[in-house]
């Protein structure tokens, strides 16, 4: 069963550059899961499991792919990691739709872009910790100041605590009916959040401030995700 000590205890950071593992930042829903290939949902990351440094999330199979429907104005989506690496769909709800989005141009996919999974130093931690949870950055000594300079405000996070805008998520149940805390509260924590500007080049929701935030179920594992605005 995933703990709150193993998700907080473990921050990892996402960033562009070549591993020896295949994470991407990446394109076709059609690829992970050919049944829904029609869906309007992209792929916002494929994650290999096989890295050491995600083995604290306890997932089976071979990937952990973090989807979302981008271009029909957020909503929730809920699914099942499947063991080949697929997705099983549990459920979707759009979004209000607003007549200026998507933006023009928006992509039908993400280009592929390798990325790494780091883990967060000490310092980094504490660091981005006091300012999810304190703030402001100018409380800091300027060495921490710096170092959150040099994080930037724009990564996506994998474990440990994170920035949550709107405070903590509202949706408290595990999205799958076949689980324990599909009926019963509290079995979900904070798996990831990601920024408007995942990866270089890329812009998620143009000039808006969201956060993308992906729950994990503690016992099966579905996920659930969701976006928050500032």
């Amino acid at each position: 069963m995933l703990g709150k000590e193993a998700m907080h205890r473990n921050p990892r950071r996402l960033v562009a550059g070549e591993s020896q593992f295949r994470h991407v930042f990446e394109g076709p829903i059609g690829e992970l899961a050919p049944h829904l290939a029609r869906t309007p949902i992209h792929v916002l990351y494929s994650l290999d499991l096989r890295d050491p440094l995600l083995g604290f999330l306890g997932m089976e199979g071979a990937s952990l792919p973090l989807i979302f429907p981008m271009t029909v104005d957020g909503g929730v989506i809920s699914y099942l990691c499947e063991k080949d690496g697929g997705v099983k769909l549990l459920s979707k709800t759009p979004g209000p739709r607003e007549p200026d989005w998507p933006y023009p141009n928006y992509p039908i996919v993400f280009a592929k872009t390798p990325v790494q999974v780091r883990e967060f130093s000490y310092e980094e931690y504490r660091a981005a910790v006091f300012r999810y949870q304190m703030g402001p950055e100018s409380w800091l000594r300027e060495d921490d100041q710096q170092i959150l300079k040099d994080l930037g405000d724009s990564y996506t996070q994998i474990g440990g605590l994170q920035e949550l805008p709107m405070g903590p998520p509202s949706i408290d149940y595990c999205p799958n009916p076949k689980c324990y805390w599909h009926r019963n509260c509290c079995g979900m924590w904070v798996l990831a959040s990601i920024s408007n500007t995942p990866v270089p080049g890329v812009s998620l929701w143009g000039d808006a401030d969201v956060l993308l935030v992906y729950s994990i179920c503690s016992d099966c594992r579905a996920i659930s995700a969701y976006p928050m605005v500032d």
